[in-house]
């Protein structure tokens, strides 16, 4: 094959080639540039509304979440006060605070007493629950308490003594008709 254009010509022709490829790709680029930007714009504004109403959501679960836990706090605070004066009224009774200190006068150490249930009648009774670090010391504490005045029996199942340590109890002590 022969080439009829001159070398100066024909390299003329190739850069003139190249740009107007350079610049076809340019304007390609652009056009998809722009494009996006066009498509940009309302996923934006649409991702915009998702979060403020996002955050509209979240303010209105903490704002809720914050009145169900003021009311649980309510609620607790009013059984609070219940128990209290349900135990000042228990304190005015002499006989109520007799049959406590009989049972809590020399408790040891390792024993911690719990939860208490009186039950004021012809045989009044206490029921004591509580942890003990050892068997042998809660037992010592029963007898202590059934050698004390007033004290009609010490019912301690042998069940809770099973376990030579950390053992969690609950034991009922019956009081004479004063």
């Amino acid at each position: 094959m022969v080439n009829l254009i001159s070398a100066s010509h024909r390299d003329g022709l190739i850069m003139r080639y190249r740009m107007r490829l350079a610049t076809g790709a340019l304007y390609a680029i652009a056009i998809v540039i722009g494009i996006a930007a066009v498509l940009l714009v309302p996923s934006y504004a649409y991702l915009m509304a998702d979060v403020s109403e996002n955050e509209r959501a979240l303010d209105a679960i903490q704002k809720t979440t914050a009145l169900q836990q003021k009311s649980k706090a309510q609620g607790y605070l009013v059984d609070v006060k219940r128990r209290v004066d349900v135990l000042n009224a228990a304190h005015r009774d002499p006989l109520f605070n007799q049959l406590v200190e009989t049972v809590v006068a020399g408790r040891p150490p390792s024993v911690s007493l719990g939860q208490f249930v009186v039950t004021l009648g012809e045989t009044s009774t206490v029921a004591v629950s509580g942890f003990a670090k050892n068997r042998e010391q809660l037992i010592r504490y029963a007898e202590d308490i059934r050698t004390r005045p007033g004290v009609l029996s010490v019912e301690l199942p042998i069940n809770q003594l099973v376990d030579a340590e950390n053992i969690e109890f609950r034991f009922e002590v019956r009081f004479t008709k004063p």
